[in-house]
């Protein structure tokens, strides 16, 4: 059995029987010890995240919460997060608690101080593209919220205005007999 499909069946059997987090990430530790998947434990809970038909799911957020925390890197997270934007008009719910983990995150993994001194010394500041794609998808999140409709296509709007065009001229000559003058001054 690869070490992916040991993780999903760690995730899997702690989940159908209610372990809490701290029992869950026992077995999770020990395949992480025998090869770096941090980034496919995190692909695996979000994707554990975004598949459920729950608006919500405790146990699986408690565990999410604690891998980000004490197994996987912030630029893991983030980084992965991300690769999830296409979600965000399906999944509101989901997405609310995954910002909810974000600031504590952003506080705890980024000296500010230190990213400018590096942008001023012309250094390589991985955070500085991680930030830059994450403000791209909140930005997302932000015309997603304000604008929730989906946009009909130009022929759809089209056919529409033909349609309504057509009811109203209709309605303003329902109200006359066939053969009536109509006054145009």
């Amino acid at each position: 059995m690869t070490l992916v499909k040991q993780l999903e069946a760690v995730l899997r059997h702690a989940y159908l029987h209610d372990l809490s987090s701290e029992q869950w990430a026992v077995p999770t530790q020990e395949c992480l010890a025998n090869q770096p998947l941090e980034t496919e434990l995190c692909d695996l809970l979000l994707s554990s995240m975004f598949s459920l038909t729950r608006v919500s799911d405790p146990l699986l957020e408690s565990y999410l919460t604690f891998a980000i925390h004490r197994l996987i890197p912030p630029e893991v997270y983030i980084r992965t997060l991300l690769t999830y934007a296409s979600t965000i008009d399906r999944n509101p719910y989901q997405w609310s608690f995954l910002l909810s983990t974000l600031p504590r995150i952003l506080d705890e993994s980024i000296d500010a101080d230190a990213m400018i001194s590096a942008l001023q010394h012309q250094r390589l500041e991985p955070w500085v593209d991680i930030l830059s794609d994450l403000l791209c998808l909140l930005a997302s999140m932000v015309a997603v919220g304000l604008d929730p409709a989906p946009k009909q296509s130009p022929l759809t709007s089209a056919f529409s205005f033909q349609v309504d065009s057509q009811f109203s001229m209709g309605s303003q000559f329902s109200n006359h007999e066939f053969g009536d003058s109509f006054d145009y001054d």
